[in-house]
C-alpha cells in the first residue's frame, strides 16, 4: 500500500490537516503501516489530529479508546493508543515497557516526529517533517500511535492512560535537557573540528581528532542517548593537574 493512495483521501481536506498527514505519514517506513486498509489508516490520523492539535509547553496528551474489529469478539477487537508529547529520548521502549507489564500485545506502532508551531493556546498553527522549522517557535514533537490486541473496558482504559501519564512523567524529567546536551556535543564537535584543520600539516600530538570529531558526531546522529552534562575547568599540569566544575554548565541529571 502506498503513502499516495492514503494520502488521496485527505486531498480535500484544510490545508493546515494535509500539511499533517504529509508530515505524519512521510515520517513512517512502509512496514509501520502496509498491513492496514487505508482506511483503516485514514481514521487512525483523524483520530491522532483531534487528540494532539491542542497541546500546551510540556503537556502529554494521551488517550486510549477501544476499535471494533472486521468480526466480533475479544480477539478481534484493539485498544487504540496515542501518545503526544515533546520529542524526547527512551519514549518507545518506555511505553511499551509499560504495555508489557500489562501483558498486551502490541500489534501496530506507529511513530513519526512531527516539527509543530504552536499558538498560545496551544492550538497547531503549523506543521512539518521532523527537523523541519520554517516558523520561529517551531519544535519536533512525537506523535505515537500504539494498538494491542483485545479490548479492555472503560475503567481500565482510564487506569492505562493515568499509568502511561507516569511514565512520560518519568521520560521528560530524565530528557529535559536532551536538546541542549545535544547542542553542546555539536559545540564540541564544531571546537575540535575548527583545531583539527588549524592542526593541518603540523606535526602534532592531535592525529587522532578525526576519530574522536567522527565519534562524537555519530553520538550527536541519534545513537545515543544523553542524560546528563557537565563542563570542567583544569588548571596546572602533571603533578598538579587538577580540575573543578564550572558553574551553571551542568545539564539533565548532574
Amino acid at each position: 500500500m502506498s503513502r499516495e493512495k492514503i494520502l488521496k483521501k485527505f486531498q480535500n481536506s484544510n490545508a493546515l490537516f494535509k500539511d499533517f498527514t504529509n508530515a505524519f505519514m512521510g515520517g513512517l517506513q512502509v512496514e509501520e503501516f502496509d498491513e492496514h486498509a487505508p482506511e483503516v489508516i485514514a481514521t487512525m490520523l483523524e483520530e491522532a489530529w483531534e487528540v494532539g492539535k491542542k497541546r500546551s509547553g510540556s503537556d502529554v496528551v494521551i488517550e486510549a479508546k477501544v476499535v471494533a474489529g472486521a468480526k466480533k469478539g475479544w480477539l478481534h477487537e484493539k485498544t487504540r493508543l496515542f501518545v503526544i508529547s515533546p520529542d524526547r529520548a527512551f519514549i518507545i521502549d518506555s511505553i511499551t515497557a509499560a504495555l508489557h507489564t500489562r501483558n498486551l500485545t502490541i500489534r501496530t506502532l506507529m511513530h513519526p516526529v512531527l516539527s509543530v508551531v504552536r499558538d498560545g493556546k496551544g492550538n497547531v498553527t503549523s506543521v512539518g517533517p521532523r527537523d523541519a522549522k520554517p516558523e520561529k517557535g517551531a519544535e519536533n514533537e512525537s506523535w505515537l500511535i500504539v494498538e494491542v490486541r483485545g479490548a479492555v473496558g472503560a475503567a481500565q482504559c482510564r487506569e492505562l492512560e493515568k499509568q502511561l501519564s507516569a511514565v512520560m512523567v518519568d521520560v521528560l524529567a530524565a530528557t529535559h535537557d536532551w536538546q541542549k546536551m545535544r547542542e553542546e556535543l555539536k559545540r564540541a564537535i564544531s571546537e575540535m573540528d575548527a583545531h583539527r584543520h588549524h592542526k593541518i600539516g603540523k606535526k602534532s600530538s592531535h592525529d587522532s581528532l578525526d576519530e574522536y570529531v567522527a565519534f562524537l558526531q555519530y553520538l550527536h546522529d541519534n545513537n545515543f542517548t544523553l542524560l546528563g552534562y557537565r563542563e570542567y575547568e583544569f588548571t596546572g599540569t602533571d603533578a598538579n593537574l587538577g580540575s573543578k566544575i564550572v558553574k551553571g554548565k551542568s545539564l539533565g541529571l548532574f
